[in-house]
């Protein structure tokens, strides 16, 4: 079966645009519509399609329908700042965005102290926060109940956010590795692979850290997948 594995931003909106049609095999057809269509007509119609299906049935040739109907109309670009984090044992990542645009990454090494790398941690974000203007938050969802110190650090990360009024968004590997491909992707070294291909000339550094990919594939997520709220 033939696959789809994007390389630029607009065919991961692409992706996700078929996913949300309930067409995740036909993404190369979407890409040839998102090649004849602005971002903002494919948003149209992708809304319109929804709201007027109920129930949910035959979104894909709905589409097609609201699509050939959209008038052409300048979509607002989205440009929520957002603050994307990824928390191992000993090091915290950050990849800020500017709407799709990839702005800052870093990581940072934490002290095998728990309150010394919590303190460290908090603080690094706090300055995030600040200097870039943060609006939102995303952080990767913990799965592994065994790893202890690192769930204490992200649940400390997630308390500190939500009490500063900072709307969080926590998403899931499995959602990660679908929205990065169809068929899905498998490994994290996949998913890696592929958000370096896709913002390789948005990241500070020509390696970034495999901890920074992991924070940009998360923020990149929620960035396109907030285009079709």
């Amino acid at each position: 079966m033939a696959g789809f594995r994007p390389t630029t931003i607009r065919e991961v909106f692409v992706l996700r645009l078929a996913h949300k049609l309930g067409e995740p095999a036909a993404a190369e057809h979407y890409a040839d519509l998102a090649g004849e269509h602005a971002d903002g007509t494919l948003l149209l119609a992708h809304r319109r399609t929804v709201k007027h299906s109920q129930p949910p049935r035959d979104l894909g040739r709905n589409f097609h329908v609201e699509l050939a109907a959209a008038q052409e109309q300048s979509d607002h670009a989205r440009t929520e700042r957002l603050l994307a984090i990824k928390v191992e044992r000993r090091s915290i990542a950050i990849a800020v965005f500017v709407g799709s645009k990839l702005d800052f990454n870093d990581v940072r090494n934490l002290s095998s102290q728990a309150d010394k790398a919590e303190a460290s941690a908090i603080g690094f974000l706090n300055w995030a926060i600040s200097s870039f203007e943060i609006e939102s938050a995303t952080l990767e969802r913990m799965t592994n109940g065994n790893e202890i110190r690192r769930a204490v650090l992200n649940q400390a990360i997630l308390n500190m956010l939500r009490a500063g009024g900072i709307p969080v968004w926590e998403v899931g590997k499995r959602e990660l590795l679908e929205a990065y491909g169809h068929p899905p992707l498998r490994m994290r070294v996949e998913l890696r692979q592929a958000t370096h291909t896709i913002l390789w000339s948005m990241f500070n550094t020509d390696r970034p850290d495999g901890q920074e990919l992991d924070a940009a594939a998360v923020g990149l997520y929620v960035q396109i997948e907030r285009q079709f709220l």
